[in-house]
């Protein structure tokens, strides 16, 4: 399976780092130089709405479901390159390998935050299964995709107001189920950051990077208000299938 790098060209100790593990599980990776947003012409994007880190992100992805479509091949792993990498993870390509192509994206990385997943089970390994992804799940650390999903999330993006990970993990990726997202269970890749702290590292730099924001103090408040009643309605609209079962609730750990 192709596996793509997204990594800055002057973040070379976070190269090294992924490479090391890389190696050491039998895997080699396609660099692919990640787009720096402060760096470009940012005016066709003005109406995103979103900052230059985030801009350069969602390109950097989206460069990555390019070359996918372009190689021809079914799958690609796309890894971000500040995280962990589970011993699990070749285990994992191999069985992902098996399910062929089609228009699915299966999650391999975690928040470490509450998510809801299908209570049946796609598929499984001795340590890890792949369960229906049915609530939101934000991060793009690492994800394998078909070259059907590819395409319809390059067509879908020629304007794009979200960031990656809500583009393609967010509330309404999910309920459109188109692509299907799958998530392993555990993990098998987590931001290193998840594991020990960052800052003065070589992990401290993330393609995400913008400046602090200066949003006053009223529109500071009004965003958190706005993010703990997201947190209730979720809870609420989950109600009806904690009752019956369909849904498993959890915390995805890493293998």
């Amino acid at each position: 399976m192709r596996i793509f790098l997204i990594n800055l060209d002057h973040s070379p100790d976070r190269l090294a780092f992924m490479t090391a593990q890389l190696e050491a599980l039998g895997l080699q990776a396609e660099r692919l130089a990640a787009v720096e947003g402060d760096k470009i012409d940012l005016s066709p994007y003005a109406a995103s709405g979103l900052r230059p880190g985030e801009v350069g992100c969602f390109l950097s992805h989206r460069e990555a479901w390019c070359r996918l479509v372009a190689s021809g091949d079914e799958l690609a792993l796309v890894l971000e390159d500040d995280v962990r990498l589970s011993q699990d993870l070749p285990a994992v390509l191999q069985a992902a390998a098996k399910l062929g192509a089609g228009n699915h994206i299966l999650k391999l990385d975690t928040s470490g935050r509450p998510i809801a997943v299908e209570a049946n089970t796609l598929a499984a390994l001795e340590r890890v299964r792949f369960a229906r992804l049915c609530s939101e799940h934000t991060g793009t650390a690492g994800y394998i995709i078909s070259a059907e999903a590819a395409a319809e999330l390059l067509a879908r993006s020629m304007t794009f107001t979200d960031p990656v990970d809500l583009f393609m993990f967010g509330k309404r990726a999910v309920l459109m189920s188109c692509p299907l997202i799958f998530q392993a269970v555990p993990a098998v890749v987590a931001q290193e950051k998840r594991f020990r702290a960052v800052h003065g590292t070589a992990m401290g730099s993330v393609i995400r990077h913008h400046k602090p924001s200066d949003a006053s103090v009223i529109t500071k408040v009004f965003r958190e208000l706005r993010r703990w009643l997201r947190r209730l309605a979720r809870l609420v609209m989950s109600l009806p299938n904690r009752v019956r079962g369909t849904h498993r609730y959890l915390r995805v750990p890493f293998a």
